[in-house]
C-alpha cells in the first residue's frame, strides 16, 4: 500500500506545516525552493532566513487572518535569487496548517509585462478621447457616427447575453443555477454547461481585460469548450486532456496575446467530481452536512490561452446527495467594503448549505444581495460569473445538521 507520507515527500508542490508559527515538517519540494533544511525544524527561525522584516509581517498576518491565500511575498530562493511566492493555507486538526508554496515568479513579470501594455494603451486611448472631444464640437457628423457605433456596441451587447444565455432547467444530472454580469456593456467572463449521460461537464472562464477583444475571445471560448465537452462525453478524453486541448485551440486563436483563468468540472451519475482551476479562484465546496468540512478545492496550474504544449492535470472528489459546489470569477473576492476588506469565502460557506426551501438558483440571487450590500453598490469592479451545482436527493431533503 502506497503511503500517504511518501507521496507528500515526492510531490513537486513545496508544502510545509506549521504548529503555533513553528515550522513542524516540509517536504523536499519546500526545501528547494525556500531554501530550508532540517535544521529549522521546530522554531520560527527559517523565517527571518527567507523573508526580510517586512514580508516577515506580512507572513505573519497573514497566518492569524481566514484568508485561504496570501498577497505575494518576496522570498530569498535556496539559490539565493528573489523569487516572489504566495502561500494557500490549509488548516488540518490536531496537525497544525498546512501551507501550499507557489512560485509565480514568472507570472508576476508577465503580469507586470501586460500592465505596462495596459497602462500605454489607456494613455492612448485617453489622449484619443480628447482628441475625439473636440473634434465633436467640429464635426456633428463625427456625433452621427458615435451614435451608430454605440447601437452597434448595444447590438453586440445583446447578441452576447443571447449567446451566454442558459437553459438551467434542462439539466437532469445535477441540480445547476448561475449568473453572469458584465462589468460594461461587452463581458470578457464566459461559461459553459454540457450534459450527457456520462455527466455533466461545466466551465467558467476569465478573458483578461475588457471590451470588444476580450467579448470576442470569451465567445470562441465558449464554442470550443462546446466542441471539447462533447468529444469528452463520447470517452475520447478525461477533463485534464479536455483542457489541454481547449488550451491548445485558444493558443493558435489568440497567438498567445491574451490568457484566461478557467475552473473546469466533471460530475458523473456517481456524483464522482473531477476538478481543475488553472490560474482562477478555488471551488469552494460545501457538504450538506453541517459536521463535514467545507473546503476549497484548488490546483496550481497556469491560465490558459499562454502556453501551447502545457500539460494539465485535475483532481478528483466524491460528493453526497445535497452537497454543492460554488465556482465563480475573482470579481466576487475582489468585491472591497468600507473598511477595506474582501469577501471571505470560508465566512459565506453557510450560505451555501443545503437548507430547507434553498436551491441553486435562491444560494445564487442571494451571493449577489450579499455582495451588493458588502460593497455598498451594485457596481462592480470586474465582470462577475457565479454557479451553484448540487447533487439531487433521491427521496426528498435531508435537512443539513
Amino acid at each position: 500500500m502506497v503511503d500517504v507520507r511518501d507521496l507528500w515527500q515526492e510531490s513537486p508542490s513545496a508544502e510545509l506545516v506549521l504548529r503555533d508559527g513553528k515550522l513542524m515538517a516540509m517536504n523536499p519540494a519546500a526545501e528547494k525552493l525556500l531554501g530550508i533544511t532540517a535544521s529549522d525544524l521546530g522554531d520560527s527561525v527559517w523565517e527571518e532566513r527567507v523573508f526580510d522584516e517586512k514580508a516577515r509581517k506580512k507572513f505573519r498576518s497573514f497566518l492569524e487572518s481566514q484568508a485561504p491565500v496570501s498577497s505575494g511575498l518576496d522570498a530569498s530562493g535556496a539559490d539565493g535569487s528573489i523569487r516572489h511566492i504566495r502561500f494557500l493555507k490549509r488548516n488540518i486538526p490536531s496537525h497544525g496548517t498546512l501551507l501550499s508554496v507557489q512560485d509565480v515568479t514568472e507570472t508576476r513579470e508577465d503580469a507586470e509585462a501586460f500592465q505596462a501594455g495596459y497602462d500605454e494603451f489607456i494613455r492612448v486611448t485617453t489622449d484619443l478621447e480628447d482628441a475625439l472631444a473636440t473634434i465633436e464640437k467640429q464635426n456633428r457628423q463625427l456625433e452621427r457616427q458615435k451614435q451608430i457605433l454605440e447601437g452597434e456596441l448595444q447590438v453586440a451587447h445583446a447578441v452576447q447575453a443571447q449567446i451566454l444565455s442558459q437553459d438551467f432547467e434542462k439539466h437532469t444530472l445535477v441540480n445547476v443555477f448561475g449568473t453572469y454580469q458584465a462589468m460594461t456593456e461587452l463581458g470578457g467572463d464566459m461559461w459553459e454547461f454540457f450534459e450527457s449521460e456520462n455527466g455533466t461537464w461545466v466551465v467558467i472562464a476569465d478573458v483578461m481585460g475588457h471590451g470588444v477583444a476580450s467579448s470576442l475571445i470569451s465567445i470562441a471560448a465558449k464554442s470550443i469548450f462546446k466542441r471539447r465537452f462533447e468529444e469528452a462525453s463520447s470517452g475520447k478524453m478525461d477533463l485534464a486532456e479536455l483542457v489541454k486541448a481547449a488550451n491548445r485551440d485558444l493558443c493558435e486563436l489568440t497567438h498567445s496575446n491574451y490568457f484566461l483563468t478557467a475552473c473546469a468540472v466533471h460530475i458523473d451519475s456517481n456524483h464522482r467530481l473531477e476538478y481543475l482551476t488553472a490560474g482562477h479562484p478555488p471551488v469552494l465546496y460545501v457538504p450538506a452536512d453541517s459536521s463535514r468540512q467545507v473546503e476549497l478545492l484548488f490546483t496550481e496550474q497556469p491560465m490558459l490561452g499562454v502556453f501551447r504544449n502545457i500539460e494539465y492535470h485535475s483532481v478528483p472528489f466524491q460528493m453526497f446527495e445535497g452537497d454543492r459546489i460554488f465556482i465563480y470569477t475573482d470579481c466576487l473576492i475582489e468585491s472591497v467594503n468600507a473598511e477595506g476588506d474582501v469577501i471571505d469565502l470560508l465566512q459565506i460557506a453557510d450560505r451555501l448549505r443545503l437548507k430547507p426551501g434553498t436551491t441553486p438558483q435562491t444560494v445564487v440571487q442571494g451571493m449577489l444581495e450579499y455582495r451588493r450590500e458588502f460593497a455598498g453598490s451594485d457596481r462592480l469592479p470586474d465582470d462577475l460569473t457565479m454557479v451553484c451545482i448540487e447533487i439531487p436527493q433521491a427521496a426528498g431533503l435531508r435537512v443539513a445538521k
